[in-house]
C-alpha cells in the first residue's frame, strides 16, 4: 500500500482520475489500487468475497471483467513488474469505470459491479448489474479499447526505454524518469506520433547499417573458448553446484577457456563523430518537423552504436528573442553520450524554436563547438544540414571559415533540402553533397534519405576522398541528384 501511495504521489496524471472517482464513490480509490495490482503483479491472485467489505466486493467484479477480456493479456506483457506502465492501464481503465457506472451506484459501490461473460454471477449476487444503463457487450468493447489503448502507450514507453541504452529495461531508466515519459505520451498526441516515427526510422537505419563480422553478437556460427557468460555453453553451468568442478570452472574462466558460441554480427567500427543542424522555425511545424526529428534521432542512435559522438543543432532565426537561454540566439545544442537516457532525447523531440530562417548562426555554432576543447571530441565530425528554408548566401568571412574547417579539419557537410522553398543555390555553397525532399509530410521520402545516410555515415572515414568524389551521380529515390563540391 506504502509503495502504491508513493508511487501514486509522483505520477500526478492519475491524480484528476482519483479526485473524480473518489467524489462519485468513496471505495474508487481502492479500486484503482486493485486495478493496480492486476495489472502490475507477476501473478495476481483475487480475493474470495467473502472476505470483502460489502463496498468493495463490486471490484471483484471488475477485475474479473477486465481479466476476462481478450486484451488483458496484450497489456500484461508490457505492464507485468512495470509499475508505470501499470498506472498509463489504470488510467485509461478508470476512465471506462467512471463512464459506465450509472447515477445510483455512484455512491453505492455494492451496486457498480458489471455482468461480463467472468463476472456475471458475482455482479448478480452484488445487487445490481452495469447493463442496467446499456449493453453490457458495448462496455466490454470499451474495457477492450481502453485495454489496446494502454498496451499502444506502454509500448511507446518501453521503446522508449531503449533510446540510447544498451539492452534498457524498466529497472535501468529512473522512476522520474518513466514517469516523465508517461506524462509526455498521455498529454501530447504530437509526442505519440513522434516516438511511433522514432521507432520506425530507428529501424530503417539500422538495417542499412552494412557489415557482418566474425566475433560481433549476432548469429551463432560455431564453438570456441573465453569467457563471456553470455554465450557460453549450457554443459558449462552444471559444474557450478558441484563443490570441486565449481573450482574448476572459476580456474578455466579466468584462463578464458570455457566452451562458448562463437558468434558473427554486425561490427560496430567507432567511426567519427556526427553533428547534425536541424531547422526548427516556424514553417517546419507539424508533421514535417515530427519526421525530420524522427529521422535525426534514428541517426544519433545509429551513431551511439557505432560509437560515434554526436551532437544536434536546433535552429532558426537569430532575431527570435531567445537570448540569454541557450549559448547563441535562435540555437539550442544537444549533446548525445555513448548512454544517453530518455529525458535528453525527450527534451530534444519536443523543443521547437519557431520563428524564422537564418543559416549562419547553425554553422557558426558548429565551427565553435568543432573547435573547441570542452567538445575535442567532436573533431572532424560529418555534418549533416537540415532546412525548408530560404535564407540569404552566407557572408564571405564565415564562407572562409568552412572552407578551412574542409581543408585542414576534415570538416564534410550533406545538405537535406526539404519541400521547394529552400534556396538550393545556398545550401550547394557550402555543402559537398545537396539531396532533396520534395514531399516532405511521406515518411517514405524520409526513408530513403535515411537509408542514404545510413548506408553513407557506416562507411569507414578512410573512404571519405573517395565517397566525396562519387557523390556527384545520381542515387535512387532522390528527387535530384546529389551536388559535390570540391
Amino acid at each position: 500500500d506504502m509503495a502504491y501511495r508513493e508511487l501514486l504521489e509522483k505520477a500526478s496524471f492519475l491524480d484528476p482520475l482519483e479526485q473524480r472517482g473518489e467524489k462519485l464513490n468513496g471505495g474508487f480509490p481502492d479500486l484503482l489500487k486493485d486495478l493496480y495490482g492486476l495489472l502490475f503483479k507477476l501473478a495476481p491472485v483475487m480475493n474470495p468475497e467473502e472476505t470483502l467489505a460489502p463496498t468493495h466486493r463490486a471490484h471483484r467484479g471488475w477485475l474479473a471483467t477486465v481479466a476476462a477480456n481478450p486484451a488483458y493479456n496484450r497489456l500484461r506483457v508490457f505492464t507485468r513488474l512495470d509499475e508505470v506502465s501499470s498506472m498509463i492501464g489504470v488510467r485509461q481503465l478508470g476512465e471506462i469505470l467512471l463512464t459506465v457506472m450509472t447515477p445510483d451506484s455512484r455512491n453505492q459501490g455494492d451496486r457498480a459491479e458489471p455482468s461480463s461473460s467472468s463476472g456475471k454471477e458475482e455482479g448478480d449476487r452484488a445487487g445490481g448489474t452495469a447493463s442496467e444503463d446499456g449493453d453490457q457487450s458495448d462496455m466490454d468493447r470499451q474495457v477492450e479499447r481502453a485495454l489496446d489503448r494502454s498496451a499502444e502507450e506502454a509500448e511507446l514507453l518501453q521503446q522508449l526505454y531503449n533510446w540510447g541504452r544498451d539492452r534498457a529495461s524498466p529497472s535501468s531508466v529512473s522512476l522520474r524518469e518513466r514517469i516523465t515519459l508517461a506524462e509526455e505520451i498521455l498529454r501530447n498526441p504530437d509526442f505519440r506520433k513522434l516516438a511511433r516515427l522514432m521507432g520506425r526510422m530507428k529501424r530503417i537505419a539500422l538495417a542499412s547499417r552494412p557489415r557482418c563480422t566474425k566475433g560481433v553478437p549476432g548469429g551463432v556460427i560455431d564453438v570456441e573458448t573465453g569467457q563471456d557468460l553470455a554465450v557460453i555453453l549450457p554443459s558449462e553451468l552444471m559444474d557450478l553446484p558441484h563443490p570441486v568442478r565449481s573450482r574448476d570452472f572459476h580456474r578455466r574462466f579466468l584462463e578464458r577457456k570455457l566452451l562458448q558460441y562463437g558468434q558473427e554480427g554486425k561490427e560496430n567500427l567507432g567511426r567519427g563523430p556526427l553533428v547534425i543542424c536541424l531547422d526548427s522555425s516556424g514553417s517546419m511545424r507539424g508533421e514535417t518537423d515530427l519526421l525530420a526529428k524522427a529521422v535525426t534521432l534514428a541517426l544519433v542512435e545509429l551513431a551511439r552504436r557505432e560509437r560515434r559522438n554526436c551532437a544536434v543543432i536546433l535552429f532558426s532565426h537569430p532575431s527570435h528573442g531567445l537570448e540569454g537561454q541557450w549559448s547563441h540566439p535562435g540555437i539550442r545544442t544537444f549533446h548525445f553520450g555513448k548512454q544517453t537516457g530518455p529525458a535528453l532525447i525527450t527534451e530534444m523531440a519536443t523543443a521547437f524554436l519557431d520563428g524564422g530562417t537564418a543559416f549562419g548562426p547553425p554553422l557558426e555554432e558548429t565551427i565553435r563547438v568543432l573547435r573547441s576543447d570542452e567538445h575535442r571530441h567532436l573533431k572532424g565530425a560529418d555534418t549533416i544540414f537540415i532546412t525548408d528554408g530560404a535564407a540569404a548566401l552566407l557572408s564571405e568571412p564565415l564562407m572562409a571559415q568552412i572552407d578551412y574547417e574542409k581543408r585542414h579539419k576534415d570538416l564534410r557537410i550533406i545538405g537535406i533540402l526539404i519541400g521547394k522553398g529552400a534556396r538550393r543555390a545556398v545550401i550547394e555553397s557550402f555543402a559537398e553533397v545537396c539531396l532533396s525532399i520534395e514531399n516532405p509530410r511521406q515518411p517514405e521520402a524520409w526513408e530513403e534519405i535515411l537509408q542514404h545516410l545510413a548506408r553513407s555515415l557506416s562507411r569507414s572515414t578512410s573512404s571519405r576522398s573517395a565517397q566525396s568524389r562519387s557523390a556527384g551521380s545520381r542515387s535512387p529515390g532522390f528527387s535530384s541528384p546529389p551536388s559535390a563540391r570540391g
